[in-house]
């Protein structure tokens, strides 16, 4: 019976030393697979040479699916260099452009970045290497101290104000007047420009949205507060007014489970005025207008929104919120 324990305390000490060595050697193998890949699953740089790699937070970013950011470093000559490409995906994370996790560590190899003067973050349209940043910066340099850059968004829009109405021009008068929301306010019987905005930046387009039951439909795109958007599908045969504005009554989308013409005072609809970048900007180009190079989903750079109050009379004024926060971020070069 001794023989029987003493065999079996030999077995269980076995199994249990050999269990040890690869619950080891399982863990070397992790360890040596995050000098890839770390547990959270962020990519880990190899050795780098001091002045050739930076650090990068530019995780308020908003999450991009189609295009993608690249980070130019700016030389002492005032020439682009392309140092990064990436997205955020919808969790928020930085992705390269096939989706695989990156590291806040950026190595640049043969590139001294304390030469630089600035960095900067644009948008840009595809998958491809660009040789020269967009119009469309997102970020650019606000500070810089030693070697450390403070970035955040190039324009100001903290000032920005404006009110919509609900009126529906394009089908006659006092027909469906909850179906449709246009920025203009009424004084003295007339129409006037009811947003204060600047004409939108290089690069930059202002996008109206209503978000009806957190489904997004279009009001339109436009450079400016006064005149017409660049939309007007859901509207209907009548002429619309020279300001941006939608009347929601006809021609649904189909990829939306919404049904035309909308109630939007039944306290379920959100009005929103968002920058969205442009591929080409140009003053009256309506490739300027619509050539997004996010795609159709909205770019979460908003300004201005407000809920439509529930049953609110029609062409009763209705104050938009300035929401503006723009994104900031920063890159710490690495000296060592």
């Amino acid at each position: 019976m001794e023989q029987q324990r003493t065999i079996w305390t030999v077995i269980v000490t076995v199994v249990v030393a050999v269990l040890v060595v690869v619950s080891i050697m399982a863990f070397q193998s992790i360890k040596d697979e995050d000098t890839v890949i770390n547990p959270i699953g962020d990519v880990v740089p190899e050795e780098y040479n001091p002045n050739e790699a930076l650090e990068a937070d530019l995780s308020s970013l908003p999450p991009i699916k189609e295009g993608h950011y690249a980070l130019w470093a700016i030389d002492a000559d005032n020439n682009p260099l392309l140092v990064w490409q990436f997205r955020i995906n919808s969790q928020g994370f930085v992705v390269d452009l096939a989706d695989l996790p990156q590291s806040s560590i950026v190595v640049t190899p043969g590139l001294d970045l304390t030469t630089m003067q600035s960095f900067l973050v644009s948008i840009e349209k595809g998958d491809v290497a660009v040789s020269e940043p967009s119009a469309s910066v997102i970020l650019s340099t606000a500070k810089k101290t030693n070697n450390n850059f403070t970035l955040q968004f190039p324009h100001d829009f903290s000032e920005a104000s404006g009110s919509f109405i609900l009126a529906t021009p394009t089908n006659g008068a006092n027909t469906q007047e909850t179906s449709g929301i246009w920025f203009v306010k009424i004084e003295d019987n007339r129409d006037i420009v009811a947003l204060n905005l600047p004409a939108s930046p290089e690069g930059w387009v202002y996008q109206g949205w209503v978000l009806y039951q957190s489904k997004p439909l279009n009001i339109g795109r436009f450079k400016t507060p006064e005149g017409k958007d660049s939309f007007s599908n859901y509207s209907g045969p009548r002429a619309f007014p020279a300001f941006p504005g939608e009347d929601f009554l006809t021609n649904a989308p189909a990829n939306l489970d919404v049904e035309l013409p909308l109630n939007l005072a039944d306290g379920q609809a959100l009005v929103q005025i968002a920058l969205e970048p442009v591929v080409n900007s140009e003053a009256g180009s309506s490739n300027g207008i619509n050539s997004d190079p996010t795609g159709d989903d909205l770019f979460a750079l908003n300004i201005l929104q407000s809920q439509v109050p529930q049953n609110i009379e029609p062409k009763g004024s209705v104050e938009l919120q300035n929401v503006f926060n723009p994104p900031l971020g920063s890159i710490k070069i690495l000296t060592r």
